[in-house]
């Protein structure tokens, strides 16, 4: 029997929980999953969910030896499955957004494999205490960084801001996002304000992703991160008049406006990955030695979580992914940079188009996404609690009239816990208008955090099922067009990827696709791991452009790459459009899209009343 010598990619994916892996063929089939669960299979680190939580100041952190010894003990996984890693062409992936990893100036030296034992593991070999300025990365879920925030966007908006602009429409315009809790640069700044040791002690600072990026490559030299993550600091600046840069304000904000730590704080982050299609190295000589990976391995650069969701669709401008779980998330792709303080907008992970065109990933996300629906429909007169009594109390209800009649149509909003888009809003509301277009705004409740109706007196109605995803599918609608250009923004979207618990639900799915005006897929890929399917993708394509550039090879753009390698023709089926869920109803996304400035004028007055 023939040795089976085709080429294998390996994606990785280091999310908050596990590291994951996935090997795809040339044709990107999976044919090869491994999982390493940090608190079930790493006990010893004593984290729940992946995490800590220090006691000092409640913020979430994790520890770094922890990923390094998931990497080994996904290789031995991957091994143990009898993979041949002579075979892998190329590598990359993906890793939880934002987490920052503070090396001393020992750690180039020490991860480096022309001093490393490959018959050790590397987390036996990995020194925190003499490599790491702090042995604990910072985690997405932290929210101890208020003040920072406040200071960054304050320090940005006095030094760059214009007239008319808040604070955080500055700090939006230059980096993509207004200032996040969770985002590098606050987080970054903590450091410097409150643990000023550490600081000093610190060489170079990471993110997740180009950590990982480093310890694979494993030869001295540190990687900085891609562009698209890191869009995810509040210090990148994405603006035309920014340059693609980091941000010297920023920088000054972070370190007190220390022009010299400043300097300094340039030379820790490092340069930023601006093309995708460029390989970090090859992978480490210990990883060939240990594993028999071969000496041509590529590292392509890993990138961030959401970013390589996006790269796993293959999305293209027009194409969005819905997550319709306990928060609602919504992806984007878009060649419009329109950023707002209520959302991000990020470097396509796949960068900027062949001929050129600027290309730009924008993600909505919601607090109140399943639990608000969950909530409203437990209230449903009738006391069922059941989804059949809630889609059939949707479909009973009739579809919006004409926009230029509204009189007497009322909209609902269904805010059991603060919101983020808009930023702030809690409560029940529900506003009528009335035959001159003028809207009454009453609050059924003001309720308490998680509890809409805390003493029960809240009227509630059947209607308020189909009001409540209206109001969510207006909220994606209204946000979308503004991510998308001017002239496409009325025209619908070309393909929406549907995703978590609500997917499941027929008529859920059906009135978001006609709201959105877009056809509405489940992805047909076989796994789960979109995440490492992103990364895995992102390598082939890497690959490929490394190889385009050595010989007489066109470069495919990658959307085009992912639909040439699995044999599937862009024109009608892409690789992961799978079942069509639901078409919409084009007479009635005609009459949302009528209605969409009155939901507009409606959410305004829901905001004002919330300040």
């Amino acid at each position: 029997m023939a040795i089976d010598t085709s080429p294998l990619y390996l994606g990785l994916d280091c999310s908050t929980q596990a590291l994951k892996a996935v090997l795809t063929t040339s044709s990107l089939r999976v044919i090869s999953e491994y999982r390493v669960d940090f608190s079930k299979d790493l006990p010893h680190y004593g984290t729940k969910s992946g995490v800590l939580v220090d006691e000092k100041d409640g913020s979430i952190i994790a520890p770094v030896k922890m990923y390094v010894e998931a990497m080994d003990k996904v290789m031995d996984g991957l091994k143990g499955q009898d993979v041949d890693f002579s075979r892998i062409q190329a590598v990359s992936g993906a890793a939880a957004q934002h987490s920052i990893i503070l090396l001393t100036s020992e750690f180039t030296s020490s991860i480096d494999s022309a001093r490393l034992d490959a018959k050790k593991p590397l987390s036996e070999q990995f020194d925190s205490d003499k490599i790491l300025a702090r042995p604990y990365a910072t985690n997405w879920q932290d929210s101890t960084t208020g003040t920072q925030c406040r200071e960054m966007e304050e320090d940005v908006h006095a030094a760059l801001g214009q007239q008319g602009d808040s604070a955080a429409m500055t700090m939006a315009k230059i980096t993509g996002s207004s200032a996040h809790e969770r985002f590098s640069g606050p987080q970054a700044k903590k450091v410097f304000q409150k643990e000023h040791s550490t600081w000093e002690k610190t060489a170079h600072i990471s993110l997740l992703s180009s950590f990982l990026t480093t310890m694979l490559c494993a030869d001295g030299k540190v990687r900085g991160p891609d562009e698209s993550d890191a869009s995810g600091m509040n210090l990148w600046d994405l603006s035309e008049s920014g340059g693609r840069q980091w941000n010297e304000a920023l920088l000054k904000s972070v370190v007190g406006g220390d022009e010299g730590e400043a300097k300094r704080l340039r030379q820790m982050l490092g340069p930023v990955e601006q093309d995708p299609r460029v390989s970090a190295g090859t992978i480490g000589g210990w990883f060939q030695e240990r594993y028999g990976f071969r000496k041509d391995c590529q590292v392509a650069y890993l990138t961030g979580d959401n970013p390589a969701t996006l790269l796993s669709f293959a999305l293209e401008s027009g194409d969005a992914i819905v997550s319709l779980g306990t928060s609602d998330t919504v992806l984007l792709a878009t060649e419009s940079y329109q950023p707002h303080p209520n959302y991000h907008v990020f470097p396509h992970p796949a960068g900027d188009s062949n001929d050129g065109k600027k290309r730009y990933m924008g993600m909505l996300c919601y607090k109140n996404g399943s639990l608000a629906r969950e909530y409203v429909r437990d209230k449903l007169p009738g006391g069922t609690s059941s989804w059949e009594a809630f889609n059939d109390a949707v479909t009973a209800q009739s579809p919006p009239p004409s926009g230029k009649d509204n009189s007497g149509f009322t909209f609902g909003f269904y805010y059991p816990k603060h919101e983020i888009i808009p930023r702030g809003v809690q409560g029940l509301f529900r506003a009528k208008q009335d035959a001159n277009g003028h809207f009454s705004l009453s609050v059924a409740s003001s309720g308490k955090e998680g509890d809409l109706d805390p003493t029960g007196t809240v009227t509630w109605s059947t209607t308020d099922a189909r009001r409540i995803l209206e109001s969510q599918f207006l909220s994606f609608k209204s946000r979308i067009q503004q991510l998308l250009p001017e002239g496409a923004r009325t025209q619908g979207l070309k393909r929406i990827y549907v995703a978590g618990g609500a997917s499941a639900n027929p008529v859920i799915v059906q009135l978001l696709s006609t709201i959105l005006n877009g056809p509405v897929y489940t992805t047909s890929d076989g796994t789960a791991q979109g995440c490492a399917v992103g990364g895995a993708y992102r390598a082939a394509w890497s690959w490929h452009c490394l190889k385009a550039k050595e010989s007489s090879w066109r470069e495919l753009d990658f959307a085009e790459f992912v639909n040439e390698m699995t044999g599937q023709q862009k024109e009608g089926v892409s690789l992961t459009e799978g079942k069509v869920l639901a078409r919409p109803d084009e007479a009635q996304a005609r009459l949302y899209q009528e209605l969409l400035p009155s939901w507009q004028e409606a959410e305004r007055l829901v905001i004002e009343r919330c300040r």
